[in-house]
């Protein structure tokens, strides 16, 4: 809870007063999972809209070299474009399908990373392989459109995009270098620089909205959580003592009517003890009401180490008066618990000098029946109760089962 409440005021103060591109752990781990995961969701979805899209821009630019390109260039320039499309077909294919194929979604990030290298890489190359210039420098505008969309529509967070594309980059111009490959350095540092800075720009934009959303939502979801935590409280102080921490009488009665109904349709035993501490007024004036308090909290722990079933319900009925309800439990049962009631409150060793013994004494009325149509939940108690009074006229018993 406390871990929580310090994510939450973390969060706020992130929210109020901006941040930049970064989180303290563990939320910007949180963060990179969650951007990650919605990026596969998103590139899921549009992943049919971007292989048509890629397979258009390629066929077309396959096309106009294949009309417009001179006949002693057209050979080269074909050759040149076709490894180009098909090495960015086969990755971007690669990448998507890790978006489908739920045994590939561990190798998504990888392959995303390869198919923005790849795509960046292969249309710098071509572009400075074609021998005709027109169609040369008509990829550059290309190479634009696909730094952008490294940026932004791969849904790579900023670093990661600027390393990918900063590292294709280099090795294209490397391998142009080694190859002889000469690109229009005027156009290549005009078209380079102005998709990086605008890329740059959009990618650090839309990270920045995508950890603003990534915070709200995760404010959201621990507001809930508080309030469903601070519900609970509620409910449980609802529906327990404050002092003992057991049930109230009145949601025990809700549970009891419950039972009772479950005893009635399966026919089965179902016992009540009724436990009340001897002299307990004597004892609040005796010792004070601070002693009387802890001596009720004592009995409850008692009871609740007794109920050992999820099903065994203990409540405070009154100022001293505790119930014990036992779903499926038999008078022998129900006097073997009376016993080791006895036993565990012996134990206590509560001093108590109004008694004789100089000990908390607690007398119990036990009543076990099975429930027929015609019998109502106060029958049992009003049994139990009758029992209670016989063993409170009693000068020798501290319970009897009735």
């Amino acid at each position: 809870m406390n871990n929580a409440v310090n994510e939450e005021t973390l969060i706020r103060g992130l929210v109020q007063h901006g941040f930049r591109l970064g989180f303290p752990e563990p939320l910007e781990t949180n963060f990179i999972v969650s951007h990650d995961h919605e990026a596969l969701a998103t590139l899921r979805r549009a992943a049919l809209g971007i292989l048509l899209f890629a397979v258009f821009v390629g066929v077309v630019q396959g096309a106009f070299i294949w009309r417009l390109t001179p006949g002693n260039l057209v050979v080269h320039d074909l050759r040149v474009w076709t490894l180009g499309f098909w090495s960015v077909l086969t990755s971007l294919c690669l990448a998507l399908a890790t978006t489908r194929v739920a045994a590939l979604q561990r190798w998504f990030t990888t392959l995303r990373w390869v198919a923005c290298f790849t795509a960046i890489l292969s249309v710098l190359i071509c572009s400075w392989s074609l021998q005709y210039v027109y169609f040369a420098r008509l990829s550059g505008y290309l190479v634009l459109v696909i730094i952008i969309a490294v940026f932004s529509f791969s849904r790579m967070r900023l670093l990661p995009a600027f390393m990918v594309t900063s590292a294709a980059i280099l090795m294209a111009l490397g391998w142009g270098l080694l190859l002889k490959l000469w690109p229009d350095w005027l156009e290549f540092f005009q078209y380079v620089g102005l998709s990086m800075a605008y890329g740059i720009l959009l990618g650090g934009l839309l990270e920045y909205r995508d950890r603003r959303i990534f915070l709200q939502e995760r404010l959201l979801v621990l507001e809930k959580l508080a309030l469903e935590s601070m519900s609970i409280q509620q409910d449980q102080s609802a529906r327990h003592d404050r002092l003992t921490g057991l049930l109230n009488p009145h949601y025990f009665n809700e549970l009891m009517e419950r039972e009772w109904e479950r005893a009635r349709r399966e026919r089965q035993s179902l016992s009540l003890l009724i436990l009340d501490i001897r002299l307990f007024g004597a004892y609040n004036q005796r010792y004070g009401y601070a002693a009387g308090d802890r001596c009720l909290a004592a009995l409850a722990r008692v009871l609740e180490k007794i109920c050992k079933r999820a099903v065994d319900v203990c409540a405070r009925h009154q100022h001293d008066e505790y119930l014990l309800l036992l779903p499926n439990t038999s008078a022998a049962g129900a006097r073997a618990v009376m016993e080791t009631l006895e036993h565990e409150i012996n134990q206590l060793e509560i001093l108590h000098e109004d008694e004789p013994s100089g000990l908390l004494h607690v007398d119990m009325g036990v009543s076990s029946m099975v429930p027929h149509l015609t019998q109502e939940t106060r029958m049992l108690i009003e049994s139990a109760q009758e029992s209670l009074r016989l063993v409170r006229e009693s000068t020798t018993d501290t319970s009897i089962v009735w």
